[in-house]
């Protein structure tokens, strides 16, 4: 696995009911020494290093597999709600769990009781944010949060969090990620760079504002 790479498969099956798509990263096995077991459970992240799970704090999967279903009619647009379920909002949602959202040890480290203590998601969501039970996801009753701007989502709208058992498709909303599902991905253990953006739309600003 070349550094800064993860590999995701993709592919389809008939879920049962309402389920659109499942994911989630991959394992591994190896044998050979100690130190070698680290190198690949970290891949250059000592945080994810340790064998015992409760002290991770940082999670580096190779990749995972998303399965998405075939009965689904589906909205291919990358932009838009239209006719069908948003393919690219099951896709990041179900990339939040290959990238360790419900699932790595360095995020139910992090669950107390039936709230989530990471710092990150903490501040983004003013307080400690509810956690489903079983913690693989925010609560449903998690508040919106602002998108972060991609796909055509215009940055900051209000949106629902992209990382709860559910999500929101009324045929007109489009939803992304936003700040508090980025935050869960912080509290993991990513590095979450995203670019700066200018907050206002006059053509001649007094004063530049960037969020």
């Amino acid at each position: 696995m070349p550094e800064d790479t993860i590999i995701v498969y993709v592919g389809a099956q008939v879920f049962e009911g309402n389920v659109r798509g499942t994911g989630g990263p991959g394992g591994w096995g190896a044998g050979g020494t100690n130190s070698w077991f680290n190198r690949i459970r970290g891949r250059g992240n000592p945080g994810a290093e340790y064998e015992n799970p409760s002290l991770q704090t940082d999670f580096a999967p190779w990749g995972g597999a998303i399965s998405f279903d075939a009965d689904t009619t589906w909205n291919f647009s990358l932009t838009t709600n239209q006719n069908g379920i948003e393919f690219i909002t099951v896709a990041l949602h179900e990339m939040g769990h290959v990238l360790g959202i419900g699932i790595a040890s360095s995020w139910n480290n992090k669950i107390s009781g039936s709230l989530f203590t990471g710092a990150a998601s903490t501040r983004s969501n003013g307080t400690q944010p509810p956690i489903q039970s079983g913690g693989g996801h925010f609560g449903s009753t998690t508040a919106s949060n602002p998108a972060f701007g991609s796909f055509g989502r215009t940055h900051g709208v209000s949106r629902p969090v992209l990382m709860r058992p559910s999500f929101t498709d009324n045929g007109s909303d489009f939803d992304v990620a936003g700040d508090l599902d980025l935050a869960g991905l912080i509290d993991i253990g990513w590095q979450i760079d995203p670019p700066n953006e200018v907050a206002t739309t006059e053509p001649t600003p007094a004063s530049a504002a960037f969020s």
